[in-house]
Order: structure tokens, then C-alpha cells, then sequence
């Protein structure tokens, strides 16, 4: 993991009336973080950053006065609650979480790590050598340092309305780029708090998952589908610049995914391939274990995308799935949403 560098200036920059961020740090490849503030004074906090001292001290020295009541978490991962348990001690707030995301963070963040196997053993399935799984899963070890685990005060449901910072919110379980990811969208102002799911520069990691039958980007383009529908009129993310033109910015990143599944397809050849392979011919063989736990799985989940579409067929050999290609010298089209 990286250092925190050029460490952005602690305070908050007004986006519109009772919407403000904080730019915060983080030792991770992404560098900052964007946590919101809604309500002056806040309200609640969406996305407070990593437990890490200088992400702490950032966010700390940003927010004046009286502490806001409520933390939001858009997802699992580290970068976004990882200082939700310090803030819940040190603000007296709750933490309110998408009920899918709270209930995997807290098996994989605080729970018995009798379900850790699988992370390891998904990696070594699909073909990465027992010394990069081993690399990789020191990443997620490292990773865990980065969290305080909180209490979930409140679980978050799709169709949910809330009051915060003077707007009502509609909660928006958005799965793909975590299995229970959530977006928070005012319907009355056209504002979303696109949290992962839409970037303006870069597309999420769309990876792995244990939970049984979850095909990543399958249902990642259909979250992106009912997020084009909303017609917002600007959606600030999780990191990057506000996107003024959120509809087509999805249509972007949807296109982005169909033609990388192209580029999949070009890589398969007459013979069957694993995960680790199709992921060496996407980006080569010089990633770190951290970008190679994030190649390895974005290979896959095309991959299984591509399998539920009908272009490939997955197998086991010898204990390591493999795909083959079906339909050699044809350019990949999306079908259907369901299919």
C-alpha cells in the first residue's frame, strides 16, 4: 500500500447549499477519498475515510462544532468506513449501512475468520500460483488494518427513504462493484451520491464474490441501467470530480465493460484458459499483489459474465475452473438485461 502523499488541506468545500467534502487521504492506489457532508452544520457524514492517522486527522480537523449524528456508509471497503467505529466513539453518531454490505463487512472485518479459506482458495481456483494467492491475501490482511469495525445502528433498505441535512435521500442498492453497495439519490433536486458505483475518470473494480450465484457484472450493469433511469442531474462520487453528466457517464462505463469483454474474448484462444491467464494477457505480468488481486477478479467476473451470456463455457480441471470460448471470431453483443 502507498504512503498518504501531498496530504489534502483539512476543511470543507461547499458544493451546493447543505452539500459539502472533505477531501480525504488515503494509503491506498485511489490517494483520497471524497467524504460528504450534508446539512450546515453537518448532519451526517457519507463515507468518513480509513482508520489511519493521517485520513483521522483530516477528516478530525474538518469538521467544527457540533458533531454530526448520523455516518453513512456507501460499501465495505476500507477507504470509505474504515474510521466509522472511531467517529461512532469519538461523535457519539450512528453508522448506517446497505443490510447486504453490513452483513458480509462484518464477517470478513470483525467476525471469525473461519470463512477466510475462501478468499485464498477463490484466487487458487481460478489459476494464480499458491505464492501470488499467498501475496494477495497478505494485501487483504494489510487492508484489515485500516479498519475500527463500528456498530450498525441502522440498516439500509433498496426504496428507503431518509431525512438528512435537510433533503429526503432514497436509497439505492446499486450490487456490482460490492455485492450490497449502496447509492443515495434525491429525487426532488436530481443529486446522487454515486459512492463506487459511478466514477468520472475510472470504473470501479467489479471482483470477486463468495456469495453463491452473484454474477458481479451482470448485476453491475443492471444497477447501471436503473442509475441511467434516475436522469440525475449531477452525482458526486466516491473519488474524482463532481460529474455533471451522470446518464452519460453510465452509458460510458457500460460501454467501457462490453467492449472489455471483447478484449477477453480476443485473448481466448482454440485452447481453455483460467482466470490468471486471461488476466496476464490483459495487463501482463508485472502488477503488484495488490493490482493483481484486483486483475485477477475483474478477468473473472468478465469471464463469468461471458458464460452467462452464452459466449464461453466454464469447467473444472483438476480443481482450477477454465473457460472456453463457444463462439470464436465473433464480436461479442450484450444481450438482454436478464440474460
Amino acid at each position: 500500500m502507498s504512503n498518504c502523499q501531498d496530504t489534502p488541506a483539512p476543511g470543507i468545500t461547499w458544493l451546493e447549499p447543505g452539500i459539502g467534502v472533505i477531501k480525504i487521504p488515503v494509503p491506498l492506489p485511489v490517494k483520497v477519498t471524497n467524504s460528504y457532508v450534508l446539512g450546515d452544520p453537518p448532519e451526517a457524514v457519507v463515507d468518513c475515510g480509513p482508520c489511519y492517522p493521517s485520513s483521522l486527522s483530516v477528516l478530525r480537523d474538518s469538521i467544527q462544532g457540533t458533531a454530526p449524528r448520523v455516518c453513512v456508509a456507501t460499501h465495505l471497503h476500507v477507504d470509505h468506513y474504515g474510521a466509522s467505529g472511531t467517529v461512532q466513539r469519538e461523535w457519539g453518531c450512528e453508522v448506517w449501512m446497505g443490510d447486504v454490505d453490513a452483513e458480509e463487512g462484518w464477517r470478513f472485518y470483525a467476525g471469525p475468520r473461519d470463512d477466510d479459506h475462501l478468499y485464498w482458495e477463490a484466487f487458487m481456483r481460478h489459476g494464480v500460483p499458491h505464492d501470488g494467492a499467498e501475496a494477495t491475501y497478505g494485501v487483504v490482511q494489510r487492508i484489515r488494518g485500516l479498519i475500527d469495525y463500528p456498530t450498525i445502528n441502522r440498516r439500509l433498505a433498496d426504496g428507503e427513504e431518509i431525512d438528512l441535512g435537510g433533503r429526503r435521500w432514497r436509497v439505492a442498492v446499486t450490487p456490482g462493484h460490492t455485492t450490497g453497495h449502496v447509492c443515495l439519490y434525491s429525487e426532488r433536486e436530481g443529486i446522487l451520491l454515486s459512492g463506487d458505483h459511478v466514477l468520472p475518470r475510472i470504473t470501479p473494480n467489479i471482483g470477486l464474490s463468495i456469495k453463491e450465484g452473484f454474477n458481479p457484472i451482470q448485476e453491475y450493469l443492471k444497477s447501471l441501467e436503473r442509475t441511467a433511469g434516475l436522469n440525475a442531474r449531477v452525482a458526486y462520487p466516491g473519488h474524482g470530480a463532481v460529474i455533471d453528466n451522470p446518464t452519460s457517464r453510465v452509458r460510458e462505463i457500460i460501454d467501457h465493460h462490453v467492449l472489455r469483454a471483447r478484449r477477453v474474448l480476443e485473448i481466448m484462444g482454440p485452447s481453455p484458459l483460467n482466470g490468471y491467464e486471461v488476466a496476464l494477457g490483459m495487463w501482463g505480468n508485472t502488477l503488484d499483489a495488490f493490482q493483481m488481486r484486483f486483475a485477477v477478479a475483474e478477468a473473472v467476473a468478465h469471464l463469468d459474465w461471458l458464460a452467462a451470456e452464452g459466449w464461453v463455457v466454464k469447467t473444472a480441471v483438476d480443481g482450477v475452473t477454465v473457460y472456453a470460448a463457444v463462439r470464436p471470431g465473433e464480436a461479442f453483443e450484450r444481450g438482454g438485461l436478464d440474460g
